[in-house]
């Protein structure tokens, strides 16, 4: 019994840091787009004056 729980362990910490991967990734993304959106905004403001 006290050997499963390191593979536990281990599987467990795996899908944590998977998890915190992928919302660093979608949080980069989200950034990515905002800042692409708020640029297309830049230049109608401009196109406007």
């Amino acid at each position: 019994m006290p050997q499963a729980m390191p593979m536990n362990w281990l599987l467990f910490m795996s899908l944590i840091s998977l998890i915190i991967i992928m919302m660093n990734s979608l949080l980069y993304w989200d950034f990515k787009i905002m800042k692409q959106i708020s640029n297309k905004n830049n230049v109608k403001l401009q196109l406007k004056w």
